[in-house]
């Protein structure tokens, strides 16, 4: 639940579809299927391997 309230936080904010990182848009494609996502997906992959480099 937190995710969705975060993504309607966004939608009044008016950053909904933009990169919390870099600002980029994040995809219509992504955000059909992930409407609460917060970072592009390419920023999501460096975070994720950044992740798993400090495991």
């Amino acid at each position: 639940m937190h995710a969705i309230d975060d993504a309607l936080e966004r939608i009044e904010e008016g950053t909904y579809g933009l990169c919390e990182k870099t600002g980029d848009p994040i995809s219509r494609a992504r955000l059909e299927a992930m409407p609460w996502a917060r970072y592009t997906k390419r920023h999501q992959a460096q975070i994720e391997a950044t992740s798993r480099d400090h495991r």
